[in-house]
């Protein structure tokens, strides 16, 4: 139920390899996870976190306030897209997709609800959407609804890939919900995020999987205008999980050669796409390893753990 309190007990315990404190918040027998990597997660003092768990058998957005060691649930009901939605940038909102259909606003103080732009009913909202930097608008991708297949397992995400789904780049304006389509393309289009400082500038990929991918980091012009490809792929290398650094400075990338142990982390400069290594990712971190956001105030790094 929204509003609901959920007291949690957080378990500690000190990691064997850097002796650092982990803190385990959400409980051992419910499914919680954070929202995407790049998404805002964190209150601005770090103080709160935001993350989708299933209490009530389905997902919902939960807000965690780490010092009273309690969450509270935002949403209700079933169709949340918990790994898309972001803390607005003032700490006043929660941004999320409904059910595929709509974009939704939650004030965090009333926990009133509002949606701001329903997608048409040819179209299907895909992916995590992701606000500029002062959260006046956002980047999206829709799917031709005809063409949308749920993705359940790796299988029929390989698959997919090979429809070719009509997919298109929007922006949303979150004042009157006015959208317009930057780039619409028989190609499976995803990860959009606005270059931070610079609303021009759009970062998004050609998804599918990694073998089939000639090219999968791009940027374009906020009106469509200046596409253009991040790094061309050689034969056997792949690039995932490509995030923009806070100043907006450098779009980072891991990439990895087929046969190799290794994955590396690169920079792209988006004004000249010169690409540079800046170093081999630990190995510490599992293959398909995220890199995490800090909280603000830079005490804090959110990681989540499966169970097998």
């Amino acid at each position: 139920m929204k509003g609901k309190i959920i007291p949690l007990n957080f378990r500690t315990r000190q990691d064997s390899q850097t002796g650092h404190t982990v803190i385990r918040m959400t409980p051992p027998h419910i499914i919680c996870h954070r929202n995407y990597f790049y998404q805002k997660c964190f209150t601005r003092e770090g103080s709160k976190i935001l993350f989708g768990g299933a209490f009530e058998g389905h997902w919902n957005y939960y807000l965690l306030d780490i010092d009273q060691q309690q969450a509270t649930q935002l949403t209700d009901g079933a169709g949340d897209n918990t790994f898309g939605g972001f803390l607005s940038e003032d700490d006043q909102s929660l941004w999320y997709v409904k059910n595929s259909r709509e974009l939704r606003r939650v004030d965090l103080h009333s926990l009133e609800e509002y949606v701001v732009y329903e997608v048409d009913e040819e179209w299907v909202a895909y992916g995590t959407w992701v606000a500029n930097s002062d959260c006046t608008k956002l980047v999206g991708i829709e799917i031709k609804k005809s063409d949308w297949q749920p993705l359940t397992d790796w299988s029929k995400f390989r698959a997919f890939y090979f429809t070719n789904p009509e997919c298109r780049l929007i922006n949303i304006d979150l004042h009157t919900g006015e959208r317009q389509v930057i780039l619409q393309e028989k190609r499976w289009l995803g990860h959009p995020i606005y270059r931070p400082f610079d609303d021009n500038t759009v970062a998004f990929c050609h998804e599918g999987p990694r073998d089939a991918i000639d090219a999968r980091m791009w940027l374009i012009n906020q009106d469509g205008s200046n596409l253009r490809k991040v790094r061309q792929h050689d034969a056997g290398e792949s690039f995932t999980h490509e995030f923009w650094v806070p100043d907006g400075s450098a779009l980072y990338y891991v990439a990895h050669k087929e046969n190799d142990p290794q994955r590396y982390l690169f920079s792209a400069d988006p004004a000249t796409l010169e690409n540079r290594q800046l170093m081999a990712i630990p190995t510490l971190f599992p293959p398909d390893e995220q890199p995490r956001r800090l909280a603000d105030c830079g005490r804090w790094c959110p990681a989540q753990y499966r169970r097998y």
